[in-house]
């Protein structure tokens, strides 16, 4: 009777483990699943707005020839000078711009809001500002429309004349984001730099329509 009983407390016991080792596999997987998820859903937002700003940069300088003799130029533009600005257009718009990017997702430290009409979940605003650590931004994961220069932004460029922006076109500085559950809905701020004195930021909440990231809503928080 005594070994029966210890055969059956050894088949429970190798039921246990068997079980616990099923249930930390699937916890595991599914962990690594929603990682998986995730990642893929960071950097289609993250290549929908970099292709974004950099499809409409404003880093376009136009220059128009001086009047001879230093003297004030009173008429309006000529064909010469509409032609040359087109061109200038033309070459910014075609180049390949340098793009650079912190190199990671910065953490939430102050909370803002949204106008009414976004009907943001506030659940996942709240959500938003818990996250507070910051995260590595991998280059090689960010597919652009474009054969532009993709870059870090690094304390190199910080200590290079004008901020190293006589090398980049733009400089992007990306938030953590914070998707709902169903990875149907996004918030994030982007920083937007065009010069060391030139830029702004914006929160923007995005939503997913047939497999598509969209700004769905917007706010402005700082202009420099």
């Amino acid at each position: 009777m005594i070994i029966q009983n210890l055969k059956v407390m050894n088949v429970n016991n190798r039921m246990f483990k068997i079980l616990f080792f099923i249930f930390l596999s699937s916890l595991y997987y599914s962990c690594k699943f929603d990682d998986s998820i995730e990642k893929e859903n960071t950097y289609q937002v993250l290549s929908l707005l970099i292709n974004e700003y950099t499809a409409n940069s404003k880093k376009i300088i136009f220059n128009i020839p001086p009047p001879p003799n230093g003297t004030r130029l009173k008429q309006k533009l000529s064909i010469k000078d509409s032609l040359l600005l087109y061109k200038q257009f033309y070459k910014e718009t075609i180049k390949q711009k340098v793009i650079a990017l912190n190199p990671k997702m910065f953490g939430i430290d102050e909370q803002y809001h949204f106008k009414e009409d976004c009907n943001i979940n506030q659940k996942l605003l709240q959500s938003f500002f818990n996250l507070k650590e910051s995260k590595k931004i991998n280059l090689n994961k960010i597919r652009l429309n474009k054969k532009d220069s993709l870059i870090y932004y690094t304390d190199n460029h910080k200590k290079m004349w004008a901020k190293g922006f006589n090398e980049i076109d733009i400089c992007l500085n990306f938030s953590r984001i914070k998707f709902d559950k169903s990875y149907k809905h996004a918030i994030l701020i982007l920083g937007v730099s065009y010069d060391k004195l030139d830029g702004f930021s914006t929160i923007y909440f995005l939503e997913k329509k047939k497999e598509k990231w969209v700004v769905k809503c917007e706010k402005s928080l700082s202009i420099s």
